[in-house]
C-alpha cells in the first residue's frame, strides 16, 4: 500500500471517530497515542501505515531464511545479491522494482525498528558479511565504525575472510588503506574489543533471529508492540484522557 494511502485512511478514521463530518474541529489526542495498546494508554487503533509496514518486514525475513526458495533466487538474480546474504539491500538502477525499494529502503536507515532488531548468528562465517550485517552488538559494524569502515581496504567482504585460524586459535586481520591518527586510536581498540566480544566462528549453520519474540522468529504482533510501546508504562484510559474528551462515539466504552 503507498505510503500517501495509508496516511489519507488515516486521516478518515480519525476525523470519523472525532465526528469531524466537515472537516473542521479539533483532534484531542495524538494520532500516534490512540494507536498503542490499551494498557499502556492507547485505544488500540490499528495504524495502517505500521500495519503495512510489519507484513512487508515478512518479505526480508523470509529473504534471509529461505535461501533456496525459487522466489528468493529470483530476486537475488534480479538484483545481483549474493546467494549467500540475509538481509537485502535496497535496489540500484532504473529498472529497479518500486514495491521492493518499498521493502528494503527502510533497512538501510540507522533507526529502522525491524532492522535493529535483526541478528545474525555467525556459524563458520562464511555468509556474514562483516561490515552490513548485525552479527555484532550493533547494528552494523559500517554504522558504527565509520573512521574504521572508510580506511578499510576490502569493504565487500565475509566475516571468515578477515579471521586466520592457526592451531585452533584465531585472529582478525583487517588490513587499513593508512595508518591511523592518533585520535583514531581509540575507535580502533573500541572496534576490536566489539568483533572479539562475539562468539567464536563454529561449524553451526547461520542464521538470522528476531530478538523481540521468544522463539526467535519474526511476527508482525511483536513488530507491533515495539514500535507503539516504546518505553511506556502501564496505565488507564481514563486516567490518562480524562472521559469528558472522548468522543460521543467512544464514551459507552468507558461509561458516560
Amino acid at each position: 500500500m503507498p505510503c500517501n494511502v495509508a496516511n489519507e485512511l488515516n486521516k478518515c478514521i480519525a476525523r470519523f471517530d472525532w465526528d469531524l463530518s466537515n472537516g473542521n474541529g479539533i483532534y484531542w489526542i495524538k494520532w500516534e497515542q490512540l494507536c498503542k495498546p490499551k494498557n499502556r494508554g492507547g485505544l488500540g487503533f490499528f495504524d495502517l501505515k505500521l500495519r503495512n509496514r510489519l507484513l512487508l518486514n515478512k518479505w526480508p525475513w523470509r529473504f534471509g531464511r529461505e535461501p533456496e526458495n525459487l522466489w528468493r533466487r529470483v530476486i537475488a538474480e534480479k538484483y545481483g545479491y549474493d546467494h549467500r546474504a540475509l538481509v537485502p539491500s535496497a535496489p540500484i538502477g532504473r529498472n529497479k522494482s518500486w514495491i521492493w525499494s518499498n521493502i528494503t529502503r527502510p533497512l538501510s536507515q540507522p533507526d529502522d525498528p525491524f532492522s535493529d532488531h535483526l541478528r545474525v548468528v555467525l556459524g563458520d562465517g562464511n555468509s556474514i558479511d562483516f561490515w552490513n550485517d548485525s552479527w555484532t552488538d550493533c547494528k552494523s559494524l559500517k554504522m558504527a565504525f565509520p573512521r574504521i569502515y572508510a580506511v578499510a581496504v576490502n569493504k565487500s567482504r565475509k566475516v571468515a575472510d578477515f579471521v586466520t585460524i592457526i592451531d585452533g586459535k584465531w585472529s582478525w586481520n583487517i588490513d587499513l588503506k593508512r595508518s591511523l591518527f592518533e585520535w583514531e586510536n581509540q575507535i580502533w581498540v573500541s572496534f576490536l574489543e566489539t568483533i572479539s566480544n562475539t562468539s567464536n566462528i563454529s561449524n553451526s549453520t547461520y542464521e538470522i533471529r528476531w530478538e523481540c519474540s521468544e522463539n526467535d522468529f519474526y511476527l508482525p504482533k511483536s513488530y507491533y508492540e515495539l514500535v507503539t510501546s516504546p518505553g511506556s508504562v502501564e496505565d488507564k484510559i481514563g486516567s490518562l484522557f480524562g472521559l469528558n474528551s472522548l468522543p460521543r462515539k467512544w464514551k459507552h466504552l468507558f461509561g458516560n
